[in-house]
């Protein structure tokens, strides 16, 4: 049993790695070619936040109202790489750089970086959510729905400009899949057990060893970051919230671990 699960954990890997690969390739090609109404927003706010964080002048970093917290991190790293590589044809210091961009005028070359920042998170994430839904379900149904995730035609187009779109999209995909471990590793009984866990049937999927709590941490974790992305992401409150009501419904013994469990995540949420 020992070497067919790590020789299906070998498998997932090459799979994850594989679905990475090509995200990114999806993402990541031509993105020199095209340009989009308001990317050059996200330049300004970029340097404008990473300014204002350096400086210390940390109400000055709420540079948009959505609120596009993880997109002005991923465009202030992409600035700092940009920098760096071309800080002898820039010749100028770095804080007074991050300053210099205009609301109405965009440098394709840091447009590129910035782009390229997106496609590789998005395809990082792409690879996360195929682990988490190979704890969920079978290779094949993991499989399927991860591709459908990695070729939908919007998520494909917003993961290749500097936005906060696909940032929410994976992060909300992310949040759900880790709850839904949370209550997997509930019902198992595995994670409050001094006996090993029994085997799954063959087919499903790879199961749930850690605790629920655990589970719940990180997705509330997921959630916050993406609030931080985009309000919409505020659904998950509810979303969270009825499934932990209808597993009550279902068993209410439960009812206790979810009163405190939903405030686990709630504060995983809040930090």
């Amino acid at each position: 049993m020992a070497k067919i699960n790590r020789a299906s954990v070998a498998t997932d890997g090459v799979i994850a790695i594989l679905l990475f690969g090509l995200a990114l390739w999806l993402r990541a090609t031509d993105l020199a070619h095209f340009v989009t109404a308001d990317e050059h927003n996200w330049i300004y706010r970029s340097g404008v936040f990473l300014h204002a964080f350096l400086t210390g002048d940390y109400p000055g970093t709420s540079v948009w109202l959505t609120p596009g917290v993880t997109t002005t991190w991923l465009g202030s790293a992409s600035l700092a790489v940009y920098y760096q590589l071309h800080q002898a044809d820039i010749q100028r210091p770095f804080l007074e750089w991050l300053l210099s961009f205009s609301r109405n005028k965009v440098d394709l070359d840091i447009l590129v970086v910035m782009r390229w920042s997106m496609a590789l998170f998005t395809a990082v994430m792409v690879a996360v959510v195929y682990g988490l839904a190979r704890k969920l379900w079978s290779r094949p149904l993991a499989l399927l729905g991860t591709l459908f995730l990695l070729t939908d035609p919007h998520l494909l187009s917003v993961s290749r400009i500097i936005g906060h779109d696909a940032l929410v999209t994976m992060l909300i995909t992310a949040s759900l899949l880790s709850f839904l471990c949370a209550r997997r590793a509930l019902a198992s009984d595995d994670w409050n057990s001094p006996s090993p866990p029994t085997p799954l049937p063959e087919g499903e999927g790879l199961g749930v060893r850690a605790m629920p709590w655990v589970w719940l941490i990180l997705s509330g974790g997921l959630a916050g970051l993406g609030v931080l992305s985009k309000a919409t992401a505020m659904f998950l409150i509810p979303f969270v919230g009825l499934i932990a009501v209808v597993d009550v419904g279902y068993n209410r013994a439960r009812l206790k671990f979810w009163s405190l469990g939903l405030l686990v995540w709630g504060g995983s949420l809040w930090l």
